[in-house]
């Protein structure tokens, strides 16, 4: 793995939900789900995650740089919470013990980028 997640320290995610914004830091966010418009962000130290509209497709493209990869329809994921790979079950398992499944057609990306 040689990617540099040094940069992550010093980009942060404004969360707009209603009438308060939330600006988190990109090394704690573990993964972001999506459903329609609704994106879901989940937070290393925060129990329920931060939910606001926007489109994935635009987090993808504004994290991509950071480390955050796509890894199927729904969900972008933290690569440096990654902890384990399962090529099996083509599956990933973030420090929070959380188990993620990859697309098929993701899954050489998320190889390629761990370099296996």
């Amino acid at each position: 793995m040689n990617f540099d997640f040094s940069k992550q320290k010093h980009k942060k995610l404004a969360i707009i939900e209603k009438a308060q914004t939330n600006v988190v830091c990109c090394d704690e966010i573990t993964h972001l789900d999506c459903n329609g418009d609704l994106v879901f962000v989940f937070h290393v130290y925060k129990n329920s995650p931060y939910s606001y509209t926007r489109s994935l497709k635009e987090i993808e493209c504004e994290l991509a740089g950071f480390g955050f990869l796509r890894i199927n329809r729904n969900r972008v994921v933290n690569m440096q919470h990654v902890v384990n790979l399962n090529a099996k079950r083509r599956e990933l398992r973030l420090t929070n013990e959380v188990t993620l499944p990859v697309s098929r057609r993701k899954w050489q990306i998320i190889r390629d980028f761990f370099g296996s």
